[in-house]
This record gives C-alpha cells, sequence and structure tokens, in this order.
C-alpha cells in the first residue's frame, strides 16, 4: 500500500491525496510539478497515533524584526546555516545587513527564491557532506539560472556579473569534489557574461583553471566508458586539452604574477593592482613566497600553483611534452599558506574567517596529487588546522575522497591497479 497515512514520513499533500512522496527538500517533486504548497517530508520520530492540540496564539514581542519570512522549515534551516557561516558579529550595523534581508525573499517563485535557496542547500549539503541536499541544491540553481534567461542576464555587469564572479569559484569546489564538471565551465557561461566589461584577475585564474578539471573529466569519461579496455589510453587522448589549460596559466603567470607582490616590505598589499585587467609582463613563476604575503595574494598564488600542479601531472603521463613543474608548484603551495596569516591577525578577523575557504583548495590538491611524500603529508596535516575544521569547509578537508583522488593515485602509484595506467 502506498503511503500508509500514519506511518509515512512524506509531506501533508501527499499524505493527503495517497501518493507517493519522494520526500525531496525543502519541497517534494510532486508537489512542485502540481503546483502546491509542500512543507516538506516530516523528520525525526513522531507518534502515529498522537492527537494534534489546539494551536495558541502568541503575540510578538514588541520590537520584532519586520523581514517577514515565508519560507518552510528546510528552507529555514538551510539559510540560517548559510548566515551562521559567514560568522558575522550581531549588531554590527544600525539596519539588516544583505545576509539578515534574505528570508524576507524566500516563500515566493522566482529567480530570486530559487538562487538563495540554492546556495543555501549548497552550503548545508557540503558542510553536512548530504549528497542529496547537494544535488538539489543544483536543481535550484539550474532553475534561477533559466528564470534569469542564462548568462545573457548577466552582461550588464552589475550584481549579477559580481554575483557570477563568485559563484563559479564556489561551484568550481563543489564540482571538483564531486569529480564532475559544472555547465559555468562551458563556453557560452566563461564568454558571454563578460562581454564587455572585461575580467579581472581572479575571473582568468578561474577559466584556467575550468580548463583544468576539463582536463580531469574528460579522462574520467573516458575510463567510466571503458574506452581504455579497448587500447585507447585516455591520457593521450587528453593531450590537446592539457596543452590549452597549461597555455592558459601560462598566460596568466606571465600577466599577474608579478603583480601579487606587495607594494612594499611592510606587509602591505597592493589591493588595487590586484584587478587590473592589462598589464602584460613576461616574468616567470616566483617558486620563493615572501613572509609578507596577504591572504589575497597567497590565495591566488596557491590556486595557480595547484592547477599547474595537476596539469604538470597530468602531461607525464599524456607524453605533452611541458616542462615538469610540479615539484615545484607543491612547495610553493605549502609555502603561501604558512605565510597567508599574520602573526598580529586576530581569530576573529575577516581575513582568518575568509581563509579556510581560500587556501584549501591548494592544501587539497597537493595533498592528493603532489610528487612529494612529505609535501602530501605536510598538506593534509594543514588540512586538520583548527580555523578549516571549524569552518564550513571541515567535510572537504576531513574526507580522502573528491578532486579526482583516485585519478591522482593512479598516476602517483600506477600499480595500484586503477584503469588509468598501464
Amino acid at each position: 500500500m502506498v503511503n500508509v497515512a500514519g506511518r509515512s514520513k512524506g509531506c501533508a499533500p501527499c499524505r493527503r491525496r495517497k501518493v507517493k512522496c519522494d520526500l525531496g527538500v525543502p519541497q517534494c517533486r510532486r508537489c512542485i510539478d502540481l503546483r502546491l504548497a509542500c512543507p516538506g517530508p516530516r523528520l525525526g520520530a513522531f507518534f502515529v497515533h498522537a492527537q494534534a492540540q489546539p494551536l495558541l496564539r502568541v503575540p510578538p514581542a514588541p520590537g520584532a524584526a519586520l523581514l517577514a519570512c515565508r519560507a518552510s522549515a528546510h528552507d529555514q534551516l538551510f539559510l540560517g546555516h548559510f548566515i551562521s557561516s559567514f560568522g558575522l558579529s550581531p549588531h554590527i550595523a544600525s539596519g539588516p545587513t544583505w545576509l539578515e534581508r534574505l528570508p524576507s525573499f524566500l516563500g515566493g517563485r522566482g529567480a530570486a527564491t530559487a538562487s538563495i535557496r540554492s546556495a543555501a542547500m549548497l552550503s548545508y549539503g557540503t558542510w553536512a557532506g548530504d549528497a542529496a541536499v547537494r544535488a538539489d541544491a543544483y536543481r535550484w540553481g539550474a532553475a534561477a539560472l533559466v528564470e534569469a534567461a542564462g548568462p545573457e542576464a548577466c552582461r550588464d555587469g552589475g550584481f549579477l556579473l559580481a554575483v557570477l564572479s563568485h559563484l563559479r569559484f564556489q561551484v568550481f569546489l563543489a564540482s571538483m569534489q564531486d569529480n564532475t564538471l559544472h555547465a559555468f565551465a562551458g563556453r557560452e557561461w566563461r564568454e558571454v557574461p563578460f562581454r564587455g566589461h572585461g575580467k579581472t584577475l581572479f575571473d582568468e585564474l578561474v577559466d584556467a583553471l575550468f580548463a583544468v578539471q576539463e582536463c580531469l573529466f574528460f579522462v574520467q569519461q573516458r575510463v567510466d566508458m571503458g574506452r581504455d579496455s579497448a587500447g585507447d589510453d585516455p591520457f593521450v587522448e587528453s593531450r590537446p586539452l592539457v596543452e590549452d589549460a597549461a597555455e592558459q596559466l601560462s598566460s596568466w603567470n606571465e600577466r599577474y604574477m608579478r603583480f601579487l607582490r606587495p607594494a612594499s616590505w611592510d606587509g602591505s598589499s597592493r589591493g588595487d593592482e590586484l584587478m587590473l585587467l592589462e598589464k602584460p609582463g613576461a616574468m616567470g613563476s616566483d617558486a620563493t613566497v615572501v613572509s609578507t604575503l596577504g591572504l589575497p595574494e597567497a590565495a591566488l598564488m596557491s590556486l595557480f600553483h595547484a592547477g599547474r600542479l595537476i596539469i604538470a601531472q597530468l602531461a607525464s603521463v599524456a607524453d605533452a611534452g611541458l616542462p615538469d613543474t610540479a615539484e615545484e608548484d607543491s612547495w610553493v603551495i605549502l609555502q603561501a599558506n604558512r605565510f597567508s596569516t599574520p602573526s598580529n591577525s586576530p581569530p576573529s578577523s575577516t581575513s582568518s574567517k575568509l581563509r579556510p575557504f581560500m587556501m584549501l583548495p591548494g592544501l587539497k590538491i597537493a595533498s592528493l596529487w603532489s610528487p612529494v611524500p612529505e609535501v602530501r603529508t605536510q598538506a593534509a596535516a594543514l588540512l586538520l588546522n583548527e580555523q578549516i575544521l571549524t569552518s564550513p569547509m571541515a567535510e572537504l578537508a576531513l574526507t580522502s575522497d573528491g578532486y579526482f583522488s583516485e585519478m591522482a593515485s593512479s598516476i602517483l602509484n600506477p600499480r595500484t591497479g586503477f584503469p588509468l595506467i598501464k
């Protein structure tokens, strides 16, 4: 019998209609298709024969917040975690911040609701390690993009483009953990939103990282399809993609690496130069990182060398003929992490809260992809830093999965039996 009325954990509309509920959160698929108000499935333990008691209306306390929240319990859970993950102190402003205004946009239909729900669910799903919540987050994100008319809607150079610029990096982190490739890595999303406005050096670095991820996903797809058993080497097939990603990283290195140095030796950073778009210069990679690096400079250097580390490892088995920089890249990632936090920076500072989010990707890649055992050990130890373990990124640090770890293991240890290296 479908959905026994007393014992089913399905949502209320599905139980009333005696149909099977898919238990989707924050709303089930059947209610969405029928445009019904869905409170979501029942969670936790409940009494089958309990009798409902009349609800008592409690008048709101005077001075209560006027920002109405029409969201369901699931939405409030996800959004509450998302807001609290920023670690903002209460009463830091005279009025509600933009984060505190987010709940007032939930409960309706449209791109705003779908996009807020997607971001909140992705944050919670990543923190909780819940693949189902993350999958639903991508679905709501796609709905928001369709509602917003796709990449063309971001061409105004305003708020949407700024959000997209940061969202692309978050999507890169999440899809690397899931060993997938997001639609943002496609050519349309990499080009259309930035026409007429140009890209920052951060945007161009994310483009290069997407190119690196495309190489990994290409090889993984070939292995999943079983083409390696027919005699085709997926690494050799990926050579054009590897060379293209290497060219993008090399171009970024020549144009921007010299601007990551501080303006002076006193530890102050040149924030204005970090946003320059056109500064050509043929300067090689900096193998030695000075101790005056700030968090933005250190994060950019770590991400660049993490991408180049993967490309160097792929090139070594694809016969691409590229310079072997893997060992150098590995050590720079460690140095950038150690020098990115000034000794006089309090633990509650903004940079301290952002540091796990910005520095974890490089450490994660170094712990899995570095050819130097000592670097892998040190990077894995740095991932267990207290700042990281108390942040929403803790789950990514604690697991050895993701970031195409099996592929990395097959390159470092060809005899592991993984069907990539012959």
